[in-house]
């Protein structure tokens, strides 16, 4: 019988403790900083909308404190518009929504909502919001 060696050329990596601690457990308090910053939150309030004609503004939602970031929908139940007024931190702006319309939008900080019966045949605009509240 003969005896085969086989030899590798292998490259051998030892870890050496250069007396940096200090800077390990900086990156280590860092990275749990960043696992606390991914755990997002939502809270949903959600409601019906019954606007008459010639009514003002009704307000659907008022922030309290802060201006959370909201991801809205609202949809329009009946035969003429809906206004919908959104007011942010810095600006408002309005949306029409058609009838038997869904509409979706993302805010970055919502103060209020509010919403008008637009142009149409009803009497009456109805409808439903849903506005879904980020927090960390």
């Amino acid at each position: 019988m003969d005896r085969v060696i086989q030899t590798n050329n292998q490259t051998t990596i030892v870890k050496v403790d250069t007396g940096k601690a200090y800077r390990n457990k900086k990156k280590k308090n860092r990275l749990r900083v960043r696992q606390r910053r991914q755990h997002i939150y939502y809270k949903e309030v959600c409601g019906t909308i019954f606007q008459r004609a010639d009514d003002p503004p009704q307000v659907c939602f008022r922030a309290v404190s802060s201006h959370p970031s909201a991801y809205l929908q609202i949809q329009n139940d009946s035969n003429c518009e809906m206004v919908a007024i959104i007011h942010m931190k810095t600006k408002q702006f309005t949306q029409i929504i058609r009838q038997a319309q869904q509409i979706s939008i993302k805010v970055p900080s919502l103060r209020s909502l509010s919403v008008i019966c637009g142009k149409g045949a009803a009497q009456h605009c109805r409808g439903k919001y849903n506005i879904s509240i980020q927090s960390r």
